[in-house]
């Protein structure tokens, strides 16, 4: 969503979102002051500013693991699968679509892929502050024709 006319037409598509209302010349953020909320905002915030939680030396979204059944299965994915990369590609995959329940098709598949490429930028930022000596690779994994729906993923880079 890097050109002016992907910021136009997401400007657009934002604006259709309220179309009993005049928003004659809005900006996104003049829909954020009309529109929006400090508790919305919060909300998304742990979406764009995740947590992170370390288990076994690997980081994972703090979400995905919550209690001592999730590091068994981490452990035992560990176990499995013998690389740290690919437990952390597995568990740190998110779908963008499955973020929303049922609101996920009120986008499109590119608006989908415009937000999947904001995570990532965000993602790796806050990586970086989190583990400033540490590399990570976060990836934006497009939709494919068996029916995987564009996501999100991270991973440890290691030496």
């Amino acid at each position: 969503m890097g050109t002016s006319s992907d910021r136009h037409r997401l400007r657009n598509r934002l604006l259709s979102l309220f179309p009993d209302e005049d928003n004659t010349g809005f900006t996104p953020l003049d829909l954020v002051h009309k529109f929006g909320s400090p508790l919305m905002a919060l909300l998304y915030s742990e979406l764009f500013w995740p947590h992170f939680r370390e288990v076994e030396g690997m980081v994972f979204l703090a979400d995905r693991i919550e209690d001592s059944e999730d590091e068994a299965e981490v452990a035992a994915t560990l176990d499995k699968l013998g690389s740290r990369t690919e437990v952390e590609k597995r568990f740190n995959f998110v779908a963008v679509p499955e973020l929303f329940g049922r609101m996920a098709r009120q986008s499109t598949d590119e608006e989908d892929e415009w937000l999947a490429t904001r995570l990532q930028e965000m993602w790796s930022a806050r990586l970086g502050q989190c583990y400033p000596s540490r590399c990570f690779e976060v990836r934006v994994a497009p939709a494919t024709e068996d029916g995987d729906e564009i996501g999100i993923l991270f991973f440890e880079r290691h030496n």
